[in-house]
């Protein structure tokens, strides 16, 4: 075996200077109580913050009310995991699923429609000329929907009167229900993750936050998700931030625009034996809170250069 040559299957990382500019392809959560700048600043999640640079999958429901602040993004709306279907089990034109703006019935999709969407954008080289960013708002509610369609999926192979109304209900005699249903949304994030990454878009992941029990001085920020599915998506993602305001004397305006009426929206990637929402895997913001922006983190990675 002495001329067995592992670089014929493996991978060799050469050693490079430190880059100035943060690696296109990351995904990012962020985590944060509601009205925290999730939404406003996930939707310039780009060097140049402009939302024309974002496709935003919104399963909120708060951006197409408010176009002065979403000039000229593309909004694919959610409202489903699947496609919805009437009573004769056929699915519903988009513009005929019950979504109003601006008391007109629009299109609307499924995450399972959007999900094929991107790849054939991906596939076609639209995606990653178009688009900086893929954001989804958000992830909890995915949840919801995915939980529920797991349960329907079960409960089609029961008789009548063994259906079960929660995925409780089936973790009773079938003990991998809730690891199931987490699958189900996982695999779905994930596989979005992935067709961002192999084009070298980023992609961010909304996360409403919960506040659950006190460690000392400080309240357990955590998202609003089931346990598993939190570990599952920490695990996935590239860096997890806490999205989070406080009082400020500087002007409106100030650190690139994340100062407003006298406050400052901030991000926390840090992480502590007390605090589990932080993290990053991108070096030069490990253990820091930055501003709530995308050009933040490039100021971060221009240090490391100097």
């Amino acid at each position: 075996m002495t001329d067995f040559n592992i670089g014929n299957y493996a991978t060799v990382i050469e050693p490079t200077a430190a880059s100035n500019i943060p690696p296109r392809g990351t995904v990012y959560a962020r985590v944060g109580l509601p009205k925290r700048g999730k939404t406003y600043w996930a939707a310039r999640w780009n060097p140049t913050h402009d939302p024309a640079r974002t496709l935003y999958l919104d399963a909120d429901r708060c951006v197409l009310r408010y176009p002065y602040h979403y000039p000229k993004m593309t909004t694919l709306p959610l409202i489903s995991w699947v496609p919805p279907t009437d009573n004769n089990g056929k699915i519903l034109p988009p513009d005929q699923r019950g979504y109003w703006n601006n008391r007109k019935q629009i299109r609307a999709w499924s995450f399972k429609e959007a999900l094929a969407l991107i790849r054939t954008m991906a596939s076609n080289g639209v995606l990653q000329e178009k688009f900086d960013t893929v954001a989804i708002d958000t992830v909890d509610i995915l949840q919801d929907w995915s939980e529920a369609y797991h349960l329907s999926q079960v409960n089609a192979k029961r008789k009548a009167e063994e259906r079960a109304d929660t995925i409780g209900e089936l973790s009773v005699a079938h003990g991998s229900a809730w690891s199931d249903a987490r699958n189900v949304l996982t695999d779905g994030l994930n596989t979005l993750a992935e067709i961002c990454r192999n084009v070298d878009v980023d992609c961010v992941l909304n996360v409403h936050a919960k506040t659950t029990t006190q460690v000392g001085n400080v309240w357990q920020r955590d998202p609003a998700l089931r346990g598993g599915v939190t570990a599952a998506l920490f695990g996935m993602v590239d860096v997890v931030g806490y999205c989070n305001v406080k009082d400020t004397t500087k002007k409106d305006g100030d650190d690139y625009g994340t100062v407003y009426k006298g406050q400052a929206y901030v991000i926390s990637y840090t992480v502590t034996s007390e605090i589990n929402t932080g993290g990053s895997r991108l070096g030069p913001i490990v253990n820091k809170t930055l501003p709530n922006c995308y050009q933040a983190i490039m100021a971060e990675y221009a240090k490391e250069k100097e």
